[in-house]
């Protein structure tokens, strides 16, 4: 009996360890496949210095959202894995840990670089960590450029780059003015004081008189060389230049010769008393008087450079003869009128009778500009009752005074191009015509008579002297010009 029980508990005892497993757990689900047990495993490659955990324990099918990495001046595209772009979420269909791989995108930021005056002289568009391409410096008349502002190496940010300068002193000994033109011969407003002063706009040299010798004088080097002399008992005027022509008149003789640079020779051309010469484009504007076998007549006349033809075409009681372009504006003599003419003498117009302001007569006309419908800006001085006034007209504005009435004469009018010159006895005195300020210049023992513009020197003569004084532009010094 006893084995029959033995027996019993030991077949017992094996079927209890066949039925258990090694680690005493119950045996797989047999409905459930592999793929469904197994887990997997995300890591993250950010190559950036900030690291991301894995994501473990990943089902195949499972919706996995994904971290969004962080890299200093870039943006982030999204997940890399094998073709496939992965941005906020996957869903894992692989069979293996994966590896994704973050993808990059420089971002690019503006570069403003801004001038003296903060105007924006270049908009540059620079990846993160590049360098920008800075514009060159600008110029500006007594500035000059020292660094920017901030560095345009490794850009990390929108940024604003200012220029910096320093001011310095310029010299306006070399420095030209738009006055000077290859069309005329000479500025009206020289001219109208004698034109005993003008410019080589090609040579950058100044030409200038003092009794019968012109001279020639460069700035930039500060020499003076004698070109020629005429007669004694003379004084040469209305130097006139085309090309390398020097055009001129003769006090006392009053004839109209003139000087060949190139072989350095002298000719007269017309015997015939001439008063004033002008010049536009290729012509010589001429007032002289004509002389037949019965009679003389003072007439304008017109040269032509090419042919060194003269032609007459007006019988003249012109004065203040003033070229623009193709135009010719004057006073009829006695008058105070300003009347227009082309530049062949051919028809005539009134601009302007300033008979009904109570001027009497203008003395001196100065054209500053004039458009195609023929509006004018011009500066005058009028006479009235024995008495001057220097006035600005323009047609669309009006009258304006600059010198009331007075008995102090005006004389030397001339024009830079920005501001207008006159003489009031022994004075020089400047006017801005941008901001309506005047300036006097210098003042002398002496009565002054004409000024003379070349650019940025003022030239200017004493009332019973020959000589002829100059002002330096840089220093204010004045220099005497004398034919030893």
């Amino acid at each position: 009996m006893k084995k029959i029980k033995f027996l019993c508990l030991s077949l017992l005892l094996i079927f209890m360890l066949i039925g258990c497993n090694e680690n005493n757990t119950p045996p797989d689900d047999p409905s459930k496949t592999p793929s469904e047990t197994t887990t997997y495993t995300i890591h993250f490659e950010t190559g950036s210095e900030v690291s991301l955990d894995d994501v473990t324990n990943i089902h195949q099918g499972e919706l996995v959202v994904l971290p969004t990495p962080f890299k200093e001046g870039h943006t982030f595209l999204g997940w890399s894995y094998d073709t496939q772009t992965y941005v906020d979420f996957l869903t894992f269909e692989f069979n293996e840990n994966v590896t994704l791989s973050a993808s990059w995108e420089k971002d690019i930021y503006t570069v403003t670089f801004l001038g003296k005056d903060n105007e924006v002289l270049k908009e540059d568009s620079v990846y993160y960590n590049e360098t920008a391409v800075p514009p060159t410096p600008p110029t500006y008349d007594g500035y000059q450029f020292l660094a920017w502002d901030s560095s345009y190496e490794t850009i990390t940010e929108d940024i604003v780059i200012t220029a910096l300068y320093e001011t310095v002193q310029v010299s306006l000994k070399t420095k030209e003015k738009d006055i000077h033109n290859s069309l005329y011969g000479n500025t009206n407003g020289n001219v109208l004081n004698g034109g005993r002063v003008t410019y080589n706009v090609q040579t950058k040299t100044h030409y200038y008189s003092v009794g019968n010798t012109v001279f020639a004088y460069n700035p930039e080097t500060n020499q003076t060389t004698t070109l020629f002399s005429v007669a004694d008992e003379v004084l040469i005027t209305h130097l006139t230049l085309r090309d390398t022509t020097l055009y001129f008149l003769t006090t006392n003789t009053h004839r109209f010769m003139q000087y060949d640079l190139t072989t350095q020779t002298i000719e007269t051309l017309l015997d015939n008393d001439t008063y004033f010469i002008i010049a536009y484009d290729n012509y010589i504007h001429l007032d002289y008087v004509k002389t037949s076998t019965y009679y003389s007549d003072r007439v304008l006349g017109l040269y032509y450079h090419e042919d060194h033809t003269l032609y007459t075409q007006h019988t003249t009681e012109t004065t203040n003869v003033n070229l623009y372009y193709s135009k010719i504006l004057y006073v009829p003599r006695d008058t105070a009128k300003v009347d227009l003419r082309a530049h062949n003498f051919l028809g005539r117009m009134t601009l302007k009778d300033f008979s009904a302001e109570g001027i009497e007569q203008i003395e001196s006309l100065l054209v500053l500009d004039m458009d195609s419908s023929f509006n004018i800006d011009i500066i005058f001085i009028g006479q009235t009752d024995g008495e001057q006034t220097l006035l600005r007209y323009q047609t669309t504005t009006g009258l304006t005074t600059l010198e009331p009435l007075s008995n102090t004469p005006i004389t030397g009018l001339n024009y830079d191009g920005e501001s207008i010159y006159y003489v009031k006895n022994s004075v020089v005195i400047q006017y801005n015509l941008e901001t309506d300020t005047t300036n006097e210049i210098i003042t002398t023992s002496t009565k002054l008579t004409n000024l003379y513009i070349i650019n940025y020197w003022l030239y200017f003569t004493l009332e019973g002297d020959s000589n002829l004084y100059r002002i330096h532009p840089d220093t204010n010094d004045i220099e005497t010009l004398m034919n030893n």
